[in-house]
């Protein structure tokens, strides 16, 4: 008698079901998923996005797989496709981690929708956060939401027929490039987006003081 499978998910994926035990992992994955965090998620979602693998080689989702064996699950579905070779699956891995570790998040966005569901019964279940990270995040943010003082510049200053204009080259590199852009999507919002107005100004200079030293 052929033992039950033990899944939740998709009714889509259903048919791409393959035992766990028949699956092998990338050796070389440099990738630390959080477990616990994909565990709680696979209880209040279940699985709705396959892994993938090649054959029985898994390229994506090693850490899913993990976690749904530790749930207890003996199954999860799978999305095949077949690399042309071992190091294509080797670009493939890195390609799949690196690009997803290099996006960013509009922290004020991400505030607000975690507000959102964590008046829900669910809460942030599954989510990845907790209330402890939308308090910092939100305290964050209150740090950024504040009327800047006036610094003037050191050296001549160079007068514009509109007064409320200037021009300003600055350098950043990648992650206080993201800090500038947190701070000004708060402004954007609280006094428009026409035209540059002195509080962006003057924001642009405090923050670059002090990244920049």
């Amino acid at each position: 008698m052929t033992a039950a499978r033990v899944w939740e998910g998709a009714d889509g994926l259903r048919r791409s079901l393959v035992p766990i035990e028949t699956l092998e992992p990338f050796v070389g994955n440099p990738r630390l998923g959080d477990v616990q965090a994909l565990r709680e998620s696979l209880r209040r979602f279940g699985q709705v996005r396959a892994v993938l693998v090649d054959g029985t080689q898994l390229v994506a989702g090693h850490h899913l797989v993990r976690a749904a064996s530790e749930e207890g699950w003996t199954h999860v579905a799978v999305n095949q496709h077949t690399f042309r070779d071992e190091d294509e699956r080797r670009a493939y891995v890195i390609a799949d981690n690196g690009l997803s570790a290099r996006g960013a998040f509009d922290d004020a966005l991400l505030a607000e929708q975690l507000r959102a569901l964590a008046d829900l019964d669910d809460g942030l279940s599954g989510t990845g956060y907790s209330t402890d990270d939308l308090d910092d995040l939100l305290a964050s943010l209150r740090a950024l939401d504040v009327t800047p003082p006036v610094i003037e510049a050191s050296g001549p200053r160079r007068e514009n027929r509109d007064p409320t204009i200037r021009e300003v080259v600055l350098l950043f590199n990648t992650e206080q490039f993201a800090q500038i852009e947190i701070w000004l999507g708060i402004v954007a919002r609280e006094s428009g987006t026409e035209g540059t107005s002195e509080t962006v100004f003057q924001g642009m200079r405090i923050a670059a003081q002090q990244l920049n030293g």
